[in-house]
């Protein structure tokens, strides 16, 4: 069963969206949870040992099998958010915030300049490959 991608990554609101947590760096077990009906993945990167690159091909391969691909970074340094929003990933989940100053330094690592840290870089996956123009 193959769903067209939701990029909001949830339903309509009201409506239940059901997903898991993926922890091991097989896109199989990706692809079985799209055929399985989840609409969405958390690609968890705080406590295993997934890198950037099976970071990226889980969010393809949910995204390929119509599910949204949240990614937990491993720390709130930013050291991986913007890598992972150019990966694609549909939302980010940002470990250990404990104050709206934390809260607030995480959410500017994700909006672009001048508002925010992001730097714009449209040639990546998130981009469409150069071919979707430049974000408003």
């Amino acid at each position: 069963m193959v769903r067209r991608h939701i990029p909001s990554g949830l339903r309509e609101p009201g409506e239940t969206a059901f997903g898991t947590w993926v922890k091991l760096p097989s896109m199989e077990v990706v692809e079985l949870l799209g055929r399985a009906g989840f609409d969405f993945i958390v690609v968890d990167m705080e406590h295993n040992p997934l890198d950037l690159e099976t970071a990226y091909r889980l969010i393809f391969t949910a995204q390929a099998c119509g599910m949204a691909a949240l990614v937990r970074v491993p720390d709130r340094s930013g050291s991986h958010t913007q890598r992972v929003l150019h990966a694609g990933a549909d939302r980010i989940l940002v470990p250990q915030i404990s104050s709206v100053e934390q809260a607030a330094t995480g959410l500017r690592q994700m909006t672009f300049s001048p508002s925010g840290l992001r730097g714009m870089e449209g040639t990546s996956r998130a981009g469409g490959w150069g071919l979707d123009g430049a974000p408003a």
